[in-house]
């Protein structure tokens, strides 16, 4: 019997190369803007709704404050006011509102001058941890400082007692003689001469010859080749 031959294998196509799963990107949705016009002009934030005073919210505020929160946190729940609602609370004093707030914002300055204790105790494991503590602590010694300089801040005093001691004449005349017998006789007598020569320059009634004559013993005259 005749062998029947096999028909040839046809070569497999090389493997496609998987490309590498690309990233997508986060879309970031355009600001909102409004045709004016010609020019195309960015629509502004919504503003925060007025908020009138209630209890319940000023007992929330001085609790949050009290509790270590910034009032600027604070506000930027949605249920509450704004930040300068609140300061506006407690200008007008509504309900006692201003006190409760200046106590809320020292138990506030306590508890952050016990964190500054509590940061600089932890563990930090490298060194990236070591540097964001440091930061934590002078932050919170820094708004300190701000808030309570008297008991934060860093404060020279200068105790300085001005005593002046009764001195009598006797004792004075006697310095400036042992003063004036230090300096040399010729600077003395340059001195004197200065003096009487400023004097008589500036003596309306000594002019002309007579002037000449009082000032001639004043120059200095060559003999034997010395002054």
């Amino acid at each position: 019997m005749a062998r029947t031959s096999k028909p040839a294998a046809k070569p497999k196509p090389a493997p496609k190369k998987k490309k590498p799963p690309q990233s997508k990107a986060k879309q970031t949705r355009p600001a909102p803007s409004v045709i004016e016009g010609d020019v195309l002009l960015p629509v502004p934030a919504k503003k925060k709704a007025a908020v009138a005073y209630t209890s319940a919210l000023a007992n929330e505020i001085i609790e949050r404050i009290a509790g270590g929160e910034s009032l600027n946190a604070i506000c930027k729940s949605k249920h509450m006011p704004h930040e300068r609602s609140v300061r506006r609370w407690r200008d007008d004093d509504i309900d006692g509102f201003a006190d409760r707030f200046a106590t809320a914002v020292d138990s506030c300055i306590e508890l952050w001058a016990g964190q500054v204790v509590s940061i600089a105790d932890e563990d930090a494991p490298d060194q990236a941890a070591v540097q964001r503590n440091r930061l934590r602590v002078d932050a919170r010694k820094w708004i300190l400082a701000k808030l309570k300089p008297e008991r934060f801040g860093e404060k020279v005093s200068l105790d300085v007692n001005n005593k002046i001691a009764e001195v009598s004449n006797e004792h004075l005349e006697k310095k400036l003689t042992m003063q004036l017998k230090a300096i040399p006789p010729a600077a003395i007598a340059s001195l004197l001469g200065m003096e009487m020569h400023a004097a008589m320059h500036n003596d309306p009634e000594k002019s002309g010859d007579g002037a000449q004559e009082e000032r001639q013993p004043l120059r200095l005259t060559r003999s034997n080749g010395r002054y």
